[in-house]
């Protein structure tokens, strides 16, 4: 196994799906987000941390309307914004 994949085995065993959690031990010149994009990282997290939040609508969201999930455009410049705050972006794997 190449240090790489040892490196991304370690981080996925560390972290899991916790995006909360994986932002906050990101070192200080690598968290971009302002206030506003971290809410919506935290509202995302707690979403993702149930098992397929994502994937499948429970009733109960259904009936809120979904209030509970963020905009999926916001989510999707957030993980581009923190992507190219990487270290490693532009890195072959």
């Amino acid at each position: 196994m190449n240090w790489l994949a040892h490196a991304r085995d370690a981080v996925k065993k560390e972290y899991g799906h916790n995006l909360k959690k994986s932002y906050d031990d990101l070192p200080t010149q690598n968290k971009t987000l302002d206030p506003a994009e971290y809410e919506v990282l935290v509202r995302a997290n707690k979403i993702y941390d149930k098992p397929k939040g994502f994937e499948y609508v429970s009733i109960g969201d259904a009936v809120t309307a979904l209030r509970d999930f963020p905009d999926l455009g916001v989510l999707r410049h957030i993980a581009t914004k923190v992507v190219k705050s990487s270290p490693l972006e532009g890195r072959e794997p």
